[in-house]
């Protein structure tokens, strides 16, 4: 689905950014789904 590239492409990138918007929005989806464990606020 290239998810993270469109998020990017729409959103940008700053160069000093160590995560890209895309990245961010898969880990919030990924965590919204249950995938990940601990919750994202406790790490």
């Amino acid at each position: 689905m290239e998810l993270v590239e469109e998020v990017n492409k729409i959103v940008g990138i700053k160069t000093k950014e160590t995560l890209t918007p895309g990245k961010v929005i898969k880990a919030m989806i990924l965590n919204g789904l249950r995938f990940l464990s601990p919750p994202l606020y406790l790490s």
